[in-house]
């Protein structure tokens, strides 16, 4: 711990997830002379895209936990307090002890916290006090949400080991894969989305109706276009009412609508935001003022095709940019966001992996561009019996004149990661369909597809096709 003749720091960090570690790790490289110090809410940070792996019984939740030795190693030193107040003109933070922590610079690491929509009830919503979601006596212990906190959710998990029937509400990546999760460990699970589609903002109907398909398979029983009204306390557990006047009955209730940026202490500190809450910074990672940087789920994303503001919170953008901003803290080298965020919606169900990356072809039509689209199925070893080889489908999204790659989703195995990672290469490379035919590819039959059947170079060969079908007018 720091001591109180230490209140003084050239750069200060609030937050411990994967933004704020990258800003301090990769800041203090860069400034090995300067002292750092990383303060975080939390007693323990949290690996957050495991967190659903972890919930359900018999899980070690342990294991999701983030490891503090990284920053001892590199000579960063860490508090667990809360910071109560940023006070700008004399650059210091006020802490909840009553302390000042003095700083040349400050990085906002903020995160996110669990969107509790009003028409559920008076759990509280927004702000980034949000941790531990108090609901009204009648629902403790019933109705919950997902925060990044690894003591709530250790809670959580007591809780759910005491339950069977669980409600799940909002189709979201989260939501989805607790669900799965859940099932798979014997709960009875329902999993309620207001949308016609599962993951409707990052997949097209296609594979949100696959997702579905996995889900029910694994005993998840999924309704769609199903609007929750309200919660209610009902015996020892919970009735969830749609809108439909159906009544679901559950022992708990897992809030799982995404998240919002958790600005609150940024927003009483003076720093300019959007009308959503997420701080606005420049590209190298600065906010209104030059000397506080802002990384992460917090900040202000723009589309990398449209330019258009995203509420994208994905860890590793979160960690990108908190490189970033450790390069950037006392001399500006590398511009963080001049191209824009392509947004990666990566997923596993058991054995199978899912994945979009950019634009799906639903919102190419929202974005007032034509786009054409081609999928191809195949395997992921060659031959297709050899032990373990999975189907492979892959579809492509790209702009009709050129061929510009818009955006592709893929499903597979649990190797699907590495192919949507280089389609995100193709998208922010600029490339077209007719790149993708020529891409110079390795093989073997145990890593990859057969080289002449790759439904990657295939999908690009039938979306060639059809840009290049030819076109008949009539005068």
């Amino acid at each position: 711990m720091i001591s109180p003749a230490k209140l003084q720091v050239d750069v200060l960090v609030i937050g411990g997830g994967p933004a704020g570690m990258s800003a301090a790790l990769t800041g203090k490289e860069r400034h090995p002379e300067k002292s750092f110090l990383l303060i975080r809410r939390e007693e323990q940070a949290v690996t957050c895209c495991s967190i659903p792996h972890f919930l359900p019984r018999g899980r070690d939740l342990g294991k999701s936990l983030i490891p503090d030795h990284s920053l001892s190693r590199a000579g960063i030193e860490l508090l667990i307090t809360e910071v109560m107040a940023i006070e700008r003109a004399e650059k210091y933070c006020r802490l909840a002890n009553g302390k000042h922590v003095h700083y040349e610079k400050l990085v906002l690491a903020l995160g996110s916290t669990p969107a509790i929509p009003p028409v559920l009830g008076s759990l509280p919503a927004g702000g980034s006090r949000l941790v531990h979601p108090e609901p009204l006596s009648s629902l403790e212990g019933k109705v919950f949400a997902v925060p990044k906190d690894a003591g709530y959710l250790e809670r959580l998990k007591e809780s759910l080991a005491q339950r069977s029937r669980i409600g799940i509400l909002g189709g979201s990546l989260v939501g989805v894969e607790v669900a799965w999760e859940l099932s798979q460990t014997g709960s009875q699970v329902t999993l309620v989305e207001a949308l016609p589609s599962l993951l409707q903002f990052v997949y097209d109907e296609d594979l949100g109706s696959y997702v579905e398909e996995v889900l029910e398979k694994g005993g998840v029983k999924v309704k769609t276009g199903s609007r929750v009204n309200e919660l209610a306390s009902r015996g020892d557990g919970v009735a969830i009412l749609l809108q439909e006047k159906e009544t679901l009955l559950a022992d708990a209730a897992i809030i799982a609508l995404g998240y919002r940026p958790a600005s609150d202490l940024a927003v009483k500190a003076g720093l300019e935001v959007d009308r959503s809450g997420f701080l606005i910074t420049d590209e190298y990672g600065r906010t209104s003022d030059p000397d506080i940087f802002a990384v992460g789920d917090c900040v202000q994303k723009r589309d990398f095709l449209s330019g258009r503001l995203v509420p994208v919170m994905l860890s590793s953008v979160a960690a990108r940019e908190g490189r970033l901003a450790g390069w950037n803290l006392y001399r500006l080298v590398l511009p963080r966001r001049l191209a824009g965020t392509i947004p990666f919606a990566l997923l596993a169900l058991g054995e199978v992996g899912l994945g979009a990356v950019g634009w799906t072809e639903r919102r190419a039509g929202e974005e007032g561009m034509d786009a054409v689209s081609a999928a191809f199925e195949g395997t992921d070893r060659h031959p297709p019996a050899l032990p373990g080889a999975m189907r492979q489908w892959v579809k492509l999204i790209a702009a009709p004149e050129g061929g510009a790659l818009l955006g592709a989703e893929v499903s597979g195995g649990l190797r699907i990661g590495e192919l949507v990672n280089l389609l995100g290469v193709a998208i922010q490379g600029r490339m077209t369909a007719y790149d993708l035919i020529n891409l110079q590819l390795g093989s073997h039959p145990q890593l990859s597809p057969s080289p002449g059947v790759i439904p990657l170079v295939k999908a690009a060969e039938m979306l060639v096709r059809k840009i290049e079908r030819p076109r008949f007018f009539i005068l």
